[in-house]
């Protein structure tokens, strides 16, 4: 299993932050800052989701708190190297 995660500023069209998770190379889901929520790409998570219906509510807290870690990351890194303005992309890949 392995997650991306994205954090951007200075992109309108684009969320703060995404974070993909992946097995075997097959997206299973994502977490999109805009929504605050995790969508589903296959029918056995959402299968998993009606199964143990608590888990998803539990990822999607603990991909909040990725989120406030990653664009408190991006602030020290833009201040860092004096680098306020523009577009910044970030990316944290957990294996």
């Amino acid at each position: 299993m392995q997650y991306f995660l994205t954090g951007s500023s200075g992109l309108p069209t684009f969320p703060e932050v995404v974070a993909v998770a992946m097995v075997d190379g097959v997206q299973i889901g994502y977490y999109d800052s805009n929504i605050q929520g995790i969508v589903l790409k296959q029918a056995w998570t959402e299968q998993f989701n009606r199964d143990h219906p608590g888990e998803l509510e539990m990822i999607t807290e603990r991909a909040l708190g990725a989120q406030h870690r990653l664009k408190a990351k991006m602030l020290d890194l833009k201040e860092c190297f004096n680098q306020t303005e523009g577009t910044h992309l970030y990316q944290w890949i957990m294996v």
